[in-house]
């Protein structure tokens, strides 16, 4: 996978992140991880790509003939930092 199809993917990860910060918020207020760096429980595939976990990280690829596609929490979250390396 070359270095534009990740940060293409890493920028629709944080875009359906901020998009999933919309929702209603949960009634908890401490911080939680919400990638286990092993799976993807959790987690909802929008729009056909392809989402797995690789080396503790979690790759996209996009698909042939899609505009583009989302991987987005199942909760939703209204108040959050992302935090990435």
């Amino acid at each position: 996978m070359n270095q534009s199809t990740r940060l293409s993917s890493l920028l629709s990860l944080i875009a359906a992140l901020a998009f999933v910060g919309c929702g209603s918020p949960t009634n908890s207020s401490k911080a939680i991880d919400l990638f286990d760096g092993k799976t993807l429980n959790g987690w909802q595939n929008f729009g056909g790509g392809k989402f797995f976990v690789e080396n503790g990280e979690i790759v996209g690829e996009t698909a042939p003939k899609l505009p583009n596609s989302f991987l987005a929490t199942e909760k939703l979250y209204g108040d959050f930092e992302l935090e990435v390396e």
